[in-house]
């Protein structure tokens, strides 16, 4: 039924019908699938074909389903990633992950009645350059957060090619709007609609302009500037210090210590230094840190400290600008002996040498080589008195070898080293020998 309506809306009240019955379409396309695939700037390809026939659909109604894979034969043939327009000879496939990567491309007819064509032609080419930069407005906002950080907002930029999450954002810095540094951005964020510029000088006016940065190194040219300075800071955070040691080993030690406080920076935002020494009050503070804690923390494990020593820690704190409070406040600990770094190398450079205790046949059938010396002395008996062990764990009053290390009453044949060896053990070593063995003869 067709109704006439004029120009204000008024529809005449004919009704007249007539009908007619579709005609059964159940028969694809005659397609012989793509021609052609050249590159396209974006990392885009273009495809081309010859118009595909159809008895029914007319070459204006026929639209074409393209299916492509980064490896040939491994289109998905279920799902199309693109469709063109109806009546279409080519298509530019826009947005490929790479670009300058070739991929694999098969084009299907598809008729009105949705019947489609099952060739299966192949066409490749390689994507080509990214070429166009991210479409960006620059920063929206520039606010001062402390005395060395400005946060700055900007609204996601889009891009051709690269997705939106991926996209980089630059942000550039001068004294003025005129001396505004491009070639090296004071700091790069990815994704997101926000960043903290750190690492600025106190009470500074800075001139920022935010560029965006597609996956092809493509920038925006937008410099749209914004100002802002950061606020004053001459005063370091109020710290305790240092509050405790505990679960000293042989190269460890746990760091314990309660917030900072600061005018200017959060209390996640200070960092913890700690300064070492072998002396009590000895820390150089003129010199590096021996390591800085994350920002916020309030306990470290430091590793990696020298055994079988008694070390002197000093920890200061540090607010965001830079400033450091003086605090002397220091803890002591003492490391254990470690087996692998004391004990051992006194056995290398003593025992396991010559034809004594390594080789094949080993002094007294025992070798104090590194890899096999902690087994064959720890809670193994002695081949050379009948009942004694060479280490007892925590007890060397009782360990064999320890006793013919100091020549103890009771030993049978001569102390170790022998005196016509080269080797001789020094009161150190012997006493390194005892603490060990007294701290438990740890594997360590």
């Amino acid at each position: 039924m067709v109704r006439a309506v004029n120009a204000v809306g008024e529809e005449d009240a004919n009704k007249v019908e007539k009908s007619a019955k579709a005609l059964d379409d159940s028969k694809a396309p005659t397609f012989d699938g793509a021609t052609k695939a050249e590159s396209a700037d974006g990392s885009a390809v273009k495809l081309s074909w010859t118009p595909a026939k159809d008895e029914i659909t007319a070459t204006e109604g026929i639209v074409y389903l393209v299916y492509y894979a980064a490896e040939a034969g491994k289109e998905n043939l279920t799902v199309p990633s693109f469709v063109s327009a109806p009546g279409a000879t080519s298509i530019v496939v826009k947005g490929l992950p790479k670009p300058k990567t070739k991929y694999y491309f098969k084009v299907r007819a598809r008729d009105a009645a949705g019947n489609t064509d099952l060739n299966t032609v192949e066409v490749s080419a390689d994507s080509g350059p990214d070429v166009a930069p991210p479409t960006f407005s620059g920063c929206t906002d520039a606010t001062t957060k402390d005395a060395v950080s400005i946060t700055v907002r900007w609204n996601p930029a889009t891009d051709d090619v690269t997705p939106q999450g991926a996209i980089r954002y630059n942000v550039y810095g001068g004294k003025d709007a005129k001396s505004v540094d491009f070639t090296k951005p004071l700091a790069t964020f990815t994704g997101g609609d926000s960043g903290l510029v750190s690492g600025l000088k106190p009470s500074t006016e800075y001139f920022l302009v935010c560029k965006a940065q597609d996956a092809a190194d493509n920038e925006d040219e937008n410099k749209s500037v914004w100002v802002a300075k950061t606020s004053e800071d001459g005063t370091p955070p109020n710290f305790l210090g240092l509050e405790s040691v505990t679960n000293v080993t042989a190269t460890t030690a746990d760091l314990a210590w309660k917030d900072a406080i600061d005018d200017k920076s959060a209390t996640t935002d200070i960092v913890y230094d700690v300064y070492e020494s072998t002396t009590a009050g000895g820390q150089d503070f003129t010199a590096p840190p021996r390591a800085t804690s994350e920002k916020g923390a309030t306990k470290m494990t430091l590793t990696g400290i020298s055994p079988a020593t008694k070390l002197f820690w000093v920890v200061r704190a540090r607010d965001a600008a830079g400033n450091r409070d003086t605090n002397k406040a220091e803890k002591s600990g003492t490391t254990a002996v470690s087996f692998s770094l004391n004990i051992q190398t006194i056995f290398t450079a003593n025992c396991a040498t010559g034809t004594c205790h390594r080789g094949t046949t080993p002094a007294a059938g025992l070798s104090l080589v590194e890899g096999v010396a902690y087994t064959n002395i720890v809670g193994v008996a002695a081949s050379g008195k009948a009942g004694a062990i060479r280490i007892v764990k925590s007890n060397s009053t009782n360990s064999y070898l320890y006793q013919k290390v100091i020549n103890a009453l009771g030993i049978v044949g001569e102390l170790m080293p022998p005196p016509a060896s080269a080797g001789s053990l020094s009161t150190t070593e012997k006493d390194l020998i005892k603490a060990w063995i007294d701290q438990g003869a740890l594997n360590n």
